[in-house]
């Protein structure tokens, strides 16, 4: 690496935002693109950081997935030795999101891509020997040594905090629920040392609002983009 390739890693490694910002190319059906600001993003990077135990009450098309992934790979560069899982709903969906990391590391410069030296479907491990794990079923994690959990709109249910947390009482663990899929939310608040928080759907105009209320009820809207349950 040259003076101004050390200069950005250390910048990236540094910073998740300026990571995210400046390096992440993101894919859609339409275009690939670099993300431009979004506080909820900030906000979920900034929580992630200084918290063990968070959980993301989420509206829809607010960047919540992409945030968790890059919170993955972002550990998995620049820290060795570490155990990622990010856990997804269903088994076909833990693809997709593997398929978008791998997109991801694909458009980094060299200086910050890293050397693969495992991949398939549901496993990517780098050369400094940290490890992602995409799954949808808990159960294979049994027994394994874990930094970074992310549960993706994974259904999680009360059995979640009396035997699964007390299990890893040191592990990094994120829980992002979009459209109230848990109904966890009040053991979530409850449990120590974690951050409950909300990533709203920026307010729509009435007419946007019209238009997607074409395809969703009133409930519907309310719970999918402004996290009101009920």
């Amino acid at each position: 690496m040259n003076n101004y390739e050390i200069k950005e890693y250390i910048k990236c490694r540094d910073d998740i935002e300026y990571f995210f910002y400046n390096y992440i190319t993101i894919e859609n059906p339409e275009r690939h693109y670099t993300p431009s600001y979004n506080q909820n993003q900030n906000n979920f990077f900034h929580i992630t950081n200084i918290k063990e135990k968070s959980y993301f009450d989420c509206g829809r098309q607010i960047g919540s997935t992409t945030a968790g992934l890059v919170k993955a790979l972002h550990t998995a560069i620049f820290k060795d030795y570490q155990r990622i899982v990010y856990f997804s709903h269903k088994n076909d969906y833990s693809k997709i999101l593997n398929s978008k990391l791998i997109f991801m590391i694909q458009n980094l410069p060299d200086f910050l891509k890293p050397a693969v030296k495992v991949y398939s479907q549901n496993v990517m491990e780098f050369e400094n020997n940290s490890k992602i794990l995409f799954t949808s079923n808990i159960i294979i994690i049994k027994g394994m040594s874990i930094n970074l959990m992310v549960f993706d709109n994974y259904i999680l249910d009360n059995d979640f905090f009396s035997y699964f947390l007390p299990i890893y009482p040191d592990t990094k663990i994120i829980v992002i629920n979009s459209g109230s899929v848990n109904k966890i939310q009040k053991s979530w608040k409850q449990y120590k040392d974690t951050s409950f928080n909300y990533m709203l759907t920026p307010i729509h105009t009435e007419e946007e609002k019209e238009n997607i209320l074409k395809s969703l009820t009133k409930e519907e809207y309310y719970k999918e983009y402004m996290c009101i349950d009920g």
